[in-house]
């Protein structure tokens, strides 16, 4: 007997999961993200023309709003991977790591967008680092109105610039000793959800409610773990 009929004969109820024994292997109990891709689309579109999006789909900044989009999807998906699987370390560090660069490439793509609808706006053709972002962002106040933001962003900078694997000066900064404690990622959260407050203009509880995946972390991921399915994982394997 197969895995998917053991679960449909258990009378077990199921849940939403990314597990496919979990979720029984049924659409309806399978895990997606809380926001589809037009919701997102819609919402960062307020934030940057104040109204829902309307740009031509071959136009630059719908692409780059879609491309914000799939991350923050993205993004909810790792949070809920980090929360639901049973990782090894090294696995669980490399998920922090993927979680803290793609944090970083949203924060790069609105800070571009509200640049690039700003008086301060730069030729089309004209490329511009993350580095540059910040700098302008800082001394024109585009989001990054404060020193600690400033000091944040170029933080947050530096864990992106950890995408290059051959960087690592030594052991000690390789990734798992980078990236391997939980402390990193919600250090992370922290820096990131005051980014997107002040960027859509929010208060706490509506972020909260918005961006749920930036919840911090307080108790150690293996908690997360649905203690009975492991138990007769287990016994099966017994």
């Amino acid at each position: 007997m197969d895995t998917t009929a053991q679960v449909y004969q258990s009378g077990e109820p199921h849940t939403k999961s990314l597990c496919a024994r979990c979720s029984g292997c049924l659409s309806a109990y399978k895990w997606f993200p809380e926001r589809r891709i037009e919701e997102w689309r819609d919402y960062i579109a307020r934030a940057v023309y104040g109204a829902p999006i309307t740009h031509d789909k071959n136009s630059n900044q719908y692409a780059i709003i879609s491309n914000i989009a799939y991350n923050l999807q993205y993004l909810d998906y790792l949070n809920q991977n980090i929360k639901e699987q049973f990782l090894s370390r090294v696995l669980l560090a490399q998920t922090f790591k993927t979680f803290a660069i793609t944090a970083t490439q949203v924060v790069e793509g609105l800070l571009y967008l509200k640049i690039m609808n700003s008086p301060y706006a730069l030729p089309p053709y004209e490329k511009i680092s993350l580095t540059g972002m910040i700098e302008l962002a800082w001394q024109k106040k585009l989001v990054i109105t404060d020193k600690d933001m400033y000091i944040n962003m170029n933080c947050l900078k530096k864990r992106r610039n950890k995408i290059h694997l051959h960087a690592a000066l030594d052991i000690s900064d390789a990734d798992y000793a980078m990236f391997g404690r939980l402390g990193y990622l919600n250090d992370t959260k922290i820096i990131v959800r005051r980014f997107l407050q002040r960027f859509f203009e929010i208060d706490e509880a509506t972020r909260r409610e918005i961006f749920h995946f930036w919840r911090i972390r307080q108790t150690p991921t293996i908690r997360s773990i649905n203690t009975i399915t492991i138990i007769k994982t287990l016994s099966r394997a017994a």
